[in-house]
């Protein structure tokens, strides 16, 4: 007899990246008797070289018709990008799901919009045989939402959310901001991210540039790994842009102490699911400044919790940048309007909590 249990197939724990940083941040809330997890693949891998990724593909799915035949789960989650790749292969694990009539859920985390114009002008018919077999589909931006209303989904479509590490928020929880700098303090503009093109690294870098031309008293770190780093370090050096800081991949006190010691959080990305990065520097009490990218168009209030632009508007944003230095009062408003945001919205136990609600445990 098949047990009410949820099967979640996540990347590895250890590697980067956002969905496995997820589920590592959840994993402490759900009860082990009716949560389990299956890894598959991982982004590091696709360097090693394709016989080996292809084995390991190979190898992911016998693992898991293996895991299915034991009739121990009644619900699948799977947790893919909207991206070419990522589309592919857990495609095939949606059709090997629904093979032993299993409930599933996909929760979309990433969204490229080349891929959602390749599917609805090229390839809406095979999407639609594979992904409406979902019986829920979950993303995190209401734009994504009425994009597989408009291809003719007809399931269980949910608007979800993420959160922000709990150990990562109590580093924060009684920490006031003065936004003072001068002669002994440097105004630190973080941007903290994956390095990559698609991310608006050199964009990043380019608005630093010409407020560093302004003023001298600022400074930029920009925190971690991707494709693009080497060029980008290049970039900087060739570039000869002085104070800037390029630290690679953060993980924890490190990553904590960047965040601490930011008086803004620069975010150039040009498409995004729910971008973690933004919520945890609401959840530190930096102002942010940002594209108007996936779920962030949803809740974020400008004024409020800081300045949304495009990156046509790159004057608007140096001004922007300049009025959060120079006015204390306003970047203090935004700090702590932020921190009490995030501490009532990104909670871990309720995304769990929502999560098993969704699976029907």
């Amino acid at each position: 007899m098949r047990r009410n249990k949820l099967l979640i197939i996540t990347p590895e724990f250890s590697t980067i990246g956002g969905v496995s940083s997820l589920y590592n941040i959840l994993k402490p809330f759900f009860d082990t008797n009716f949560v389990e997890f299956f890894h598959a693949g991982s982004r590091q891998e696709a360097s090693k070289g394709i016989i080996r990724v292809l084995f390991r593909i190979a190898g992911d799915y016998i693992s898991f018709l293996k895991k299915l035949n034991k009739r121990e789960h009644s619900t699948i989650i799977l947790n893919p990008s909207l991206a070419n790749k990522s589309l592919i292969r857990d495609g095939i694990f949606l059709l090997l799901a629904k093979l032993f009539n299993l409930k599933v859920i996909i929760f979309f985390h990433g969204w490229k919009k080349n891929t959602e114009q390749l599917i609805v002008f090229r390839f809406k018919c095979l999407f639609s045989l594979i992904y409406f077999q979902a019986d829920t589909i979950i993303v995190l931006a209401d734009q994504y939402k009425k994009v597989l209303d408009n291809i003719g989904y007809q399931g269980n479509l949910i608007v979800g959310n993420t959160c922000v590490d709990y150990q990562f928020a109590s580093h924060f929880s009684q920490l006031k901001r003065t936004f003072e700098y001068g002669n002994k303090f440097k105004y630190t503009i973080l941007y903290l991210n994956r390095i990559e093109k698609e991310k608006g690294v050199y964009e990043a870098i380019n608005i630093f540039q010409a407020i560093r031309k302004r003023f001298e008293n600022v400074q930029m770190i920009i925190a971690g790994s991707g494709s693009e780093f080497s060029s980008v370090k290049q970039y900087v050096t060739e570039k000869n842009i002085p104070d800037l800081l390029l630290l690679g991949y953060v993980s924890g006190f490190e990553k904590i102490n960047v965040f601490k010691e930011a008086d803004c959080y620069l975010f150039t990305s040009y498409s995004e699911g729910m971008p973690v990065s933004v919520l945890e520097a609401m959840t530190a009490g930096l102002p942010v400044i940002t594209t108007p990218v996936g779920g962030l168009i949803d809740f974020f209030e400008p004024g409020k919790m800081g300045y949304m632009f495009s990156l046509e508007d790159e004057d608007l944003i140096l001004k922007t940048i300049e009025t959060l230095m120079n006015d204390q009062k306003q970047a203090t408003d935004i700090s702590k309007y932020n921190m009490v945001y995030a501490n009532e919205h990104f909670s871990a136990f309720n995304l769990s909590k929502k999560i098993c609600q969704i699976a029907g445990l």
